[in-house]
C-alpha cells in the first residue's frame, strides 16, 4: 500500500514489547518503530498489537525492537516511521502507509531491510470517513491505532511477500472501504489463500517474490 513520505524532526522510539508468540513457520521480523511525540501511548499500543495479531495468524512473529537497540540475528528488518503529515499518492483511496525498500550497507549479507512510513493524518481521515462519531478517548485512540496497525500489517505484507502488487481481497488490497478499515472488529485483514500459502513455505533462497495479477 503506497502512502506518504514526509520529514519530521522530532521522533520518539516506540517503547514496550508484546509477549512472544510461537510462529508456525518460525519466521521472525525485527520491527523498529519511531513516532512523533504527539501520538498518544494507547494509539501506539493498539497499532503494534493489531499488526502483531494479523501476522501471528500467519505464523510470523513481529519482534518489536526499540529504536537504536541492536538487532540480533534477524534476516528481515523493518524500520517504521509514524508521522503526522499526510502522504501524497494517487494510487490508493486511503494513503495511510508506504513501503520504501532500503539498501542498508550496515546489514550483513542476505539481510533484507525496508522502511515503512505511516501517516497519522491519513488514518484520522479514514476514521472520520467511517463516521465513527464522537467517542470516548479510549475508544477513539483504539480505533485510530487499529487503522495504523492494519496499514502497517499491509506494508509488512509487501515486505515479506517481496511484492509491489495487490490482491483483490484480504489484507493486501489497495482499496479498502473506510468503515471496514476503522471497524473495531477483526474484520477481513488477513492474507488471501495464495499469499498465505507462500508465506507458510518459510524462508527460501534464490526465489522470486510473490506476485499478484494486478500491480
Amino acid at each position: 500500500m503506497r502512502l506518504l513520505v514526509a520529514a519530521v524532526s522530532c521522533l520518539l522510539a516506540l517503547s514496550g514489547e508484546l509477549p512472544g508468540v510461537d510462529a508456525r513457520s518460525g519466521r521472525r521480523l525485527a520491527v523498529q518503530v519511531a513516532t512523533t511525540s504527539s501520538l498518544p501511548g494507547p494509539v501506539r499500543e493498539a497499532l503494534t498489537r493489531e499488526a502483531a495479531r494479523i501476522w501471528r495468524h500467519h505464523g510470523v512473529t513481529l519482534d518489536w525492537i526499540a529504536a537504536g537497540e541492536p538487532v540480533a540475528s534477524h534476516e528481515m528488518r523493518l524500520r517504521v516511521l509514524v508521522l503526522e503529515r499526510a502522504l501524497s499518492t494517487a494510487d490508493h483511496v486511503w494513503p495511510v502507509g508506504e513501503l520504501i525498500r532500503l539498501n542498508d550497507p550496515s546489514a550483513a549479507p542476505g539481510v533484507r531491510t525496508a522502511l515503512a512510513v505511516l501517516s497519522v493524518a491519513a488514518a484520522r481521515d479514514v476514521v472520520a470517513a467511517a463516521r465513527a462519531g464522537s467517542e470516548p478517548d479510549a475508544r477513539a485512540h483504539y480505533r485510530l491505532g487499529l487503522v495504523l496497525g492494519r496499514a502497517l500489517a499491509h506494508e509488512v505484507g509487501h515486505f515479506l511477500l517481496d511484492t509491489a502488487t495487490h490482491a483483490h481481497r484480504g489484507l493486501m488490497r489497495a482499496r479498502i472501504d473506510a468503515a471496514e478499515f476503522a471497524d473495531l472488529r477483526d474484520g477481513s485483514f488477513l492474507l488471501d489463500r495464495a499469499a498465505a500459502r507462500w508465506v507458510d513455505l518459510g524462508p527460501r533462497s534464490a526465489t522470486a517474490g510473490f506476485s499478484y495479477d494486478t500491480p
